[in-house]
């Protein structure tokens, strides 16, 4: 599971980092334009800082989509972690937590995670990805 998480998220970045140094790219381009073309030093830094907005929007898409992404992977872990909670609680006013008992109930937050992580991973893939990349193809042709 973990090694597949992995993956999505290496095959993601690859994909987003294409993306990205689109972005960088046309900034660089539309720099050293302004370099060559701006007068003094003012319009010149001007020039520039109007070539930096669509790369710094796109890093601020970037970065939403990420926190998007961790905020609900967190929030299940934290579910689960919570129902793991509960049920290390009960087993202990009942007197019956044991090592098995303990592996039993880590099984379960288990259980409980990966359908979410799945379903996060499914997100990602689905609609964070395409959307975020959609993006940054329009930052880059700006």
């Amino acid at each position: 599971m973990l090694l597949k998480l992995r993956y999505v998220h290496a095959g993601a970045a690859s994909e987003l980092s294409c993306q990205v140094t689109c972005v960088q790219l046309r900034f660089h381009e539309c720099a050293i334009q302004c370099v060559k073309s701006a007068g003094d030093g003012q319009a010149r830094r001007s020039c520039t800082e109007q070539c930096s907005t669509p790369l710094q929007q796109a890093q601020t898409q970037v970065q939403q989509a990420v926190n998007t992404y961790q905020n609900r992977m967190a929030s299940a872990a934290s579910d689960c972690q919570e129902r793991l909670r509960i049920d290390l609680q009960s087993l202990a006013a009942k007197g019956a937590v044991s090592e098995a008992n303990k592996g039993a109930a880590a099984q379960d937050f288990m259980k409980c995670f990966k359908p979410a992580a799945h379903d996060g991973v499914k997100m990602w893939q689905e609609k964070l990805l395409p959307t975020l990349e959609s993006q940054l193809r329009q930052f880059s042709q700006q």
